[in-house]
This record gives C-alpha cells, structure tokens and sequence, in this order.
C-alpha cells in the first residue's frame, strides 16, 4: 500500500490534533491514530520488554497506562472519559450489590456500605432489583460490567479493583469470601 509506517508515527507523536478526532467519539473504540500512538507508548514498556525479551528494561506498564488514559480523557472535551466514568460506577454498584447478596440477605450493616460506596440512589434501586431478580440476575449484570471496565483503562481497572477491596474491608470480608469475589479475581483483567 506505499504506507510510511515511520512518517506516520513521527507524525502521531508531534500532532496531538491528529490522535483526536472529534467524529469518532461516538464510536465504539478511539480513532486509529490514538490507537497506534497507545501501541507504540506501550512498546516502551517493561511489560513489552519483557515480552519481546529484550535486555532493556522499559517504563512502567502503569506510568505509560496513566499517559494514555490522562490523553485519552483530554480527547473529546472529556466526552470519553465520561464514558469510563460510567462504567467504573457501574461496575461498582453490580460487584458491591453482588457482594452483599453474597448470602442472600442484606443487613443494615452491609446496606450502610452499599450506600457509601455507590450512594442512596443506587442502592436502592439495585436492593430492589436484587430482590425481584435474585442473586443470580445481580451476577449476570456483574458479569456484564465487568467485561466493559475490561475495555477500560488500566488505571480505571485497578482504581476499580482498590474501590472493591475497600469495601469488602468495610463488609468485614476477604473479597475471595464472596461469590462476587471469586469472579472478580478471576475475570478482571488488572495487567
């Protein structure tokens, strides 16, 4: 195809404009460009080191994953980081109703955390579809956000996963105690 591989990545990494294009925020993945700027961010990793058995040892995974998320959240107006936001909140109200179903009943104790860590509102709402679906449907929708915080970044990952240890220490649990738990740490992707 004649494509200058190396002209376009000089280009990427000194047009911040050509990374973000404001048409494609409402698709489902960041443009190209962005796309190919976080490849190559990435290959100056360890992780990638690693990978590519290299004798250098590269950046932290997690300093490189904070400049893309931070680029990604300037792209749009903050349009997409927004998106993220929602998620993340998502994902916290499935994985802490789930964890407080965890024996079927919610005590005033575990509703009180429930409310600290996603806020009346929600918690309401998901108790009472806890309890006209059961735990079985508070899973399924778990199950669901969990594959979207996948997609998120990495920060917002493992800013996720904090958020729940803290509250299962707020519940007074191991969160490997839980049904919820279990999932969580089998599932959710945090490298």
């Amino acid at each position: 195809m004649g494509l200058d591989i190396e002209a376009f990545v000089r280009q990427i990494e000194s047009d911040s404009g050509e990374v973000s294009r404001s048409w494609e925020l409402e698709q489902s993945h960041p443009s190209l460009p962005f796309r190919l700027w976080a490849l190559v961010r990435f290959s100056h990793s360890d992780a990638y080191a690693a990978l590519a058995e290299q004798s250098c040892a590269g950046l932290e995974l997690s300093a490189i994953d904070e400049e893309i998320s931070r680029r990604f959240a300037q792209m749009g107006e903050g349009r997409l980081s927004e998106m993220e936001s929602r998620v993340y909140s998502l994902a916290l109200v499935w994985a802490g109703a789930a964890m407080v179903l965890d024996d079927d009943v919610i005590d005033r104790r575990e509703r009180k955390a429930l409310v600290q860590l996603v806020g009346k509102e929600h918690a309401d709402k998901v108790v009472a579809f806890a309890e006209a679906q059961g735990q079985d449907a508070v899973l399924s929708k778990l199950a669901d956000a969990v594959s979207r915080i996948n997609a998120a970044s990495f920060a917002t990952r493992r800013r996720f996963h904090e958020a729940i240890y803290a509250f299962s220490i707020a519940l007074d649990v191991s969160p490997e105690e839980t049904r919820a738990g279990r999932y969580l740490e089998r599932t959710l992707r945090l490298r």
